[in-house]
């Protein structure tokens, strides 16, 4: 008889542990969120954004001016996956063959370019584009890569997080 009270009680503590397994672990690469990890996954969506001027340009000749907040551009090329900060960019250059559309996935899209960075190296392979959104006095553009042909960076700086009010202290009047 003790038998049959000992497993249902050994499964109701082990229970707990189990589950926790399943989902990823109470706070390891997934954060109790599950499987390897949402963002922290990523290298491309870890560290400090940086954010500054750009000018996107078109295969159609057209081009949209403002700011860009970037953590890195990730790019798989021969060595692997390079992930380039964003203020060590001088441009892009997208080259988009025209039989072969860009690939989509959980990361992004790839596309074909090059990366000119500001010490003269060039970086070629298939960029990773995770949703480039550009500020502009009118408002935000989402960029769609298959229709872009560079991107010129002028300089980016650290993006600082918006002060929380509770620690500002009081002003007095």
């Amino acid at each position: 008889m003790s038998r049959f009270v000992a497993i249902p009680v050994l499964v109701v503590v082990l229970l707990p542990s189990t589950t926790f397994a399943q989902f990823g672990g109470m706070g390891g690469p997934g954060g109790g969120r599950g499987g390897m990890g949402g963002a922290s996954g990523h290298p491309h969506r870890r560290g400090q954004a940086r954010s500054g001027l750009v000018k996107a340009e078109t295969v159609g000749g057209k081009s949209v001016s403002g700011t860009l907040a970037l953590v890195s551009v990730p790019v798989n090329c021969d060595l692997g996956r390079y992930h380039i900060r964003p203020e060590n960019i001088k441009a892009i250059r997208f080259t988009t063959p025209n039989n072969q559309q860009p690939m989509g996935s959980p990361e992004g899209m790839s596309v074909p370019g090059a990366v000119a960075t500001r010490s003269g190296e060039e970086i070629d392979g298939n960029l990773i584009v995770v949703n480039w959104t550009v500020e502009t006095d009118l408002g935000q553009v989402t960029l769609n890569p298959t229709k872009l042909k560079a991107l010129t960076f002028n300089g980016l700086a650290k993006v600082e997080p918006p002060a929380n009010k509770a620690e500002q202290p009081a002003q007095k009047k």
